[in-house]
C-alpha cells in the first residue's frame, strides 16, 4: 500500500514537467510571432512620440527601439521628432506634428499612409515601398523623397532616384531635384526645386553652441531650475514645456529667448527658433547668444556668408562670449582655417573653463588635428561636467575605434545614441565599429539611419556610399557618391571614394578623370584636417593616381605620381608599396625594390595587405611577366579595414616545363595582422644548365599597443637552385656543370613610433 503515494507523487511530478515543456513552447511560439509581427523599429525620439497598435484603442508613449507591427499608427506631437527602420532597411523620419502607419506588407516592401505633417523617406531597394495620401500616391523607384501632408494638399520633393505621382487626375514620374503637388481631382503640379536643402532644415543636425548652465550663470539668470534640469536629462521637449510656461506667466528676457531657440534647433525646429531669435535682438540686438545661433543656422544650411557675417557680429558684440567663440570655431574651420578654430575653441575654454559644450568643440577640434590623447582628455572634462553630454561620449567613442579599443568604443557609441536619438554621429560611429568587426550588414544600417538622421551632411553620405561598395553593391555606391558631391560639390572625398570604386569595376578612364577632381579638391578637406593631414591626404591620392595609371599603361607616368606622392608625405606607406610594386617589374632594380618594400612594412598600419613572398628577394632571376604575381587594385585600396581573413592565389603553366605558383593568407583583428606567403617557381630555360627552381615562405605578423606605437616581425627563409643562368655574348657560351644553390634563413623585428603628427620613428 506504501508505493501507490510514491507512484502518485512521480506521476503528478511527470505532469508538472510536462506542462512546464508546453507553456516553455508556447512561449517560444508567442515570442516567434511576435517576432513575426515586427515590421520596423523605432531608432529615434525626440519629445512626444506615441504609438497605437490596431488591436488598441489607447495610444502609448514611444520606446528607443520597440517593434512596430502592421497596422501601428506612429505619431509625433509638437516639438518632437522620430525616426523609424523597416526591415527593408529603409529609413523613415517624422516631423513634428506628423502621423503615419505601415498598413500592409508588400511582395517588396511595405504600402505606408500618411496621415499628417512632413515625412522624410530614404529608400535602401527600389520598390521598397509605396506611400498613399489623400491627394496623391506614389510607387517609389528610387532612394530618398520627403512628403508633406496638409488638408488641401500633398507634396512630394524628390531629393534623389525616382518617383511615380499619381492620383485619378493624372500622373507625373519626378526625378532628382524635382517636385509634384496635388489637390482633389486634380493631376499632380510638377516644378523644379531650386533649394533641397530648405525642404530638410527640419531633418538636419544642429550642433549645441549654448551651454545652458553656464549662460545662466553668466547672465544670472533666476527661475529656470526646472528647464535647466530637464535639458540635463535629455528631456528636450519638456524644457522647451517649460520654458513655454514661464513665458505665458512672466515672460522671457532676450537671453532667455535664446536659450529656447537653443532647444528648439536641438528638435530641428528652424522656424520657431528663428521666431524667438528675432524677438531677443528685437529686445537686444547686440546679444552675443542670439547672434552665434543665427551664425550655426546659416552654416548648416551651407550659407556660409551669412555665417561667416553673424559671428562677427556676435563676437564683434561680445568678444568674451563663450557661444559666439564656439560658433566662431565653427565658421573658421568651414573656410578651411583648422588650426585657428582650434585656438578660438581653446579661448573659450579658458573664459568659462565649466562650459561643457566648449570642452566637446576643443575635443572635437583636437582630433581633427590628430591629436588623440589631448582631444581625449577635453572629452573626460566634458564628461566630469555633465555625464549626459551626448557628443562627449561619441568623440570618446571615435578616440578610442582609433585607438583599437573597438569594444569600448562600441559602448560609448550606444551611450550616446540613447542620450540623443537624433545625432547622427554615434549612429556613424558605431557603423565604423560593427564594419571593422567584421559585421557588415550591421555597419550598413546603422551607416543609413546617420544618412537619414542628417541628410544634407555629405560626408556622411560618401562613408554610405563606401559601406554599400564593401557588400558588393557598386550601383547603390555611386549613387550615394553623387548625391554626396551634389550636397557639396567642393568635398574631395566622395570623387577620392567614386574613383576607387570606378578602377575597381574597371572603368580606370573615369576613375582617373575622378581621382583628378579629389585631388584639385584636397585642399578643402582642411575643414576636417590640419595641413599637416592634408599632405597626407595628397599622398594617398596621389599613390592611387599612380596606380591607375599603372592600370592604363601609363607606366612612366605613373612612376613620377608616386616619386611626387612622397614629396607630399615621405611617411606614405601607401606610396612606397605603389613603388615596390612597381619596381618589380622593371629589370636591375631589386634593391630599390626591396629598399621600397621595407618602409612601407614598417610604416604601415594595421592591414589586410598580402605580404607577398617574392617581393623581398633581391636576388631572383625571374621578370615578372613570367612570375605568378598580379596583384589587383583593390587588394591595396579596400575602403573598409574589417577583421577577417584574406586568401589570394595565383599560378602559371608554360613551355620548357616552367611552373610557378605563389599563395597568400592574411588575417585582420583588433589589434594584430598576420601574413602566411608562399612562392614557387621553376624552370627548365632555354638552353641546358640553365634551370632554376625557386621556394620562398615567410610569415609576417604586426601588433598595434596604441595608436602611435606598432611592432612586427617577419620570418623569411628562402631556397634556390639553379644552373648557368647568366647570358652572355654567345649563347652557346655558358659552364656546363655549374650547380648553384643557396638557402637562406632571415628573423626581422621592427617598429613605428608616431611621436606626433609630424613625426614618425621607425
Amino acid at each position: 500500500m506504501a508505493v501507490y503515494p510514491f507512484k502518485i507523487r512521480r506521476f503528478m511530478h511527470l505532469i508538472a514537467l510536462l506542462a512546464m515543456l508546453l507553456l516553455l513552447c508556447g512561449l517560444v511560439v508567442n515570442v516567434h510571432a511576435e517576432e513575426q509581427k515586427c515590421v520596423a523599429r523605432l531608432v529615434s525620439l525626440q519629445g512626444q512620440v506615441k504609438v497605437k497598435k490596431a488591436s488598441q484603442s489607447v495610444w502609448q508613449g514611444a520606446r528607443l527601439g520597440q517593434c512596430v507591427e502592421i497596422g501601428t499608427i506612429i505619431s509625433a506631437g509638437t516639438n518632437s521628432r522620430a525616426a523609424l527602420i523597416l526591415n527593408s532597411g529603409s529609413l523613415v523620419r517624422l516631423d513634428e506634428n506628423s502621423s503615419l502607419v505601415i498598413t500592409k506588407e508588400l511582395e517588396e516592401g511595405f504600402l505606408i499612409r500618411m496621415i499628417e505633417g512632413i515625412v522624410h523617406f530614404f529608400s535602401v531597394h527600389p520598390r521598397s515601398m509605396k506611400v498613399v495620401t489623400p491627394f496623391l500616391n506614389a510607387a517609389i523607384e528610387g532612394t530618398e523623397f520627403i512628403f508633406e501632408q496638409t488638408p488641401r494638399k500633398t507634396t512630394v520633393i524628390v531629393l534623389s532616384g525616382k518617383v511615380l505621382a499619381q492620383n485619378p487626375g493624372g500622373r507625373a514620374v519626378l526625378g532628382p531635384g524635382e517636385g509634384a503637388t496635388a489637390t482633389r481631382l486634380k493631376p499632380p503640379a510638377t516644378y523644379q526645386v531650386s533649394n533641397l536643402i530648405r525642404y530638410v532644415q527640419w531633418a538636419l543636425y544642429y550642433p549645441a553652441i549654448l551651454d545652458q548652465a553656464s549662460i545662466i550663470k553668466k547672465y544670472q539668470l533666476t527661475g529656470l531650475n526646472t528647464p535647466l534640469e530637464l535639458y540635463k536629462k535629455g528631456r528636450i521637449a519638456e524644457a522647451i514645456q517649460a520654458f513655454n510656461a514661464i513665458e505665458k506667466r512672466r515672460g522671457l528676457s532676450p537671453v532667455e529667448r535664446a536659450l529656447l531657440a537653443s532647444l528648439l534647433l536641438a528638435v530641428g525646429q528652424v522656424e520657431k527658433a528663428n521666431q524667438q531669435i528675432e524677438k531677443a535682438l528685437g529686445a537686444n540686438s547686440r546679444l552675443a547668444p542670439a547672434l552665434a545661433l543665427k551664425a550655426i543656422i546659416a552654416l548648416c544650411l551651407h550659407d556660409t556668408k551669412k555665417a561667416t557675417f553673424f559671428s562677427k557680429k556676435a563676437l564683434e558684440a561680445e568678444p568674451d562670449s563663450a557661444s559666439a567663440l564656439i560658433a566662431s570655431s565653427y565658421v573658421l574651420q568651414s573656410e578651411a582655417r583648422l588650426e585657428d578654430a582650434t585656438s578660438v575653441a581653446e579661448k573659450a575654454t579658458r573664459l568659462e573653463p565649466e562650459n561643457g559644450i566648449a570642452r566637446i568643440r576643443l575635443s572635437e577640434l583636437r582630433l581633427c588635428l590628430g591629436e588623440l590623447d589631448r582631444a581625449r582628455k577635453e572629452a573626460a572634462r566634458a564628461l566630469a561636467l555633465n555625464p549626459n553630454l551626448s557628443r562627449a561620449r561619441t568623440l570618446f567613442g571615435f578616440i578610442q575605434l582609433l585607438n583599437m579599443e573597438r569594444k569600448e568604443a562600441t559602448r560609448h557609441f550606444n551611450q550616446a545614441i540613447e542620450l540623443d536619438p537624433a545625432d547622427p554621429l554615434p549612429r556613424l560611429g558605431l557603423g565604423l565599429s560593427f564594419i571593422k568587426g567584421g559585421r557588415l550588414k550591421e555597419g550598413l544600417r546603422q551607416l543609413q539611419i546617420a544618412t537619414g538622421l542628417n541628410p544634407g551632411n555629405s560626408l556622411i553620405r560618401s562613408y554610405l556610399g563606401k559601406a554599400y561598395f564593401s557588400i558588393n553593391r557598386p550601383a547603390k555606391a555611386l549613387e550615394e557618391l553623387d548625391l554626396a558631391q551634389r550636397l557639396d560639390p567642393n568635398d574631395p572625398t566622395p570623387w577620392f571614394y567614386e574613383a576607387i570604386c570606378l578602377v575597381n569595376m574597371n572603368q580606370p578612364g573615369k576613375a582617373l578623370m575622378s581621382l583628378a577632381r579629389s585631388i584639385e579638391l584636397n585642399a578643402n578637406r582642411a575643414i576636417y584636417r590640419s595641413r599637416l593631414l592634408l599632405g597626407q591626404d595628397l599622398g594617398v591620392r596621389g599613390s592611387a593616381l599612380a596606380r591607375i595609371y599603372g592600370e592604363l599603361g601609363f607606366e612612366q607616368l605613373a612612376l613620377l605620381q608616386g616619386w611626387k606622392s612622397l614629396d607630399y608625405d615621405p611617411a606614405s606607406y601607401a606610396a612606397h608599396r605603389f613603388l615596390a610594386d612597381t619596381y618589380s617589374a622593371l629589370p636591375r632594380h631589386e634593391i630599390a625594390r626591396v629598399s621600397e618594400l621595407l618602409r612601407s612594412q614598417l610604416l604601415q598600419p594595421l592591414n589586410i595587405t598580402p605580404v607577398q613572398p617574392h617581393l623581398a628577394e633581391s636576388k631572383h632571376f625571374f621578370h615578372v611577366d613570367t612570375g605568378p604575381f598580379s596583384p589587383g587594385y583593390n587588394e591595396y585600396t579596400p575602403l573598409f579595414m574589417w577583421n577577417r581573413t584574406a586568401f589570394m592565389a595565383s599560378g602559371l603553366v608554360g613551355t620548357r616545363d616552367s611552373v610557378g605558383d605563389e599563395v597568400t593568407l592574411a588575417a585582420l583583428g583588433d589589434r594584430y595582422s598576420v601574413s602566411l606567403g608562399q612562392f614557387h617557381y621553376e624552370t627548365d630555360g632555354f638552353r641546358p644548365n640553365n634551370q632554376q627552381y625557386h621556394d620562398i615562405y615567410n610569415v609576417f605578423t604586426q601588433t598595434a599597443l596604441s595608436h602611435d606605437l606598432s611592432l612586427q616581425a617577419e620570418y623569411r627563409y628562402s631556397r634556390i637552385s639553379s644552373g648557368d643562368l647568366f647570358l652572355r655574348f654567345d649563347p652557346d657560351n655558358y659552364i656546363p656543370d655549374l650547380d648553384q644553390k643557396r638557402r637562406r634563413h632571415d628573423l626581422r623585428l621592427g617598429a613605428r613610433y608616431s611621436q606626433t603628427p609630424s613625426s614618425t620613428f621607425i
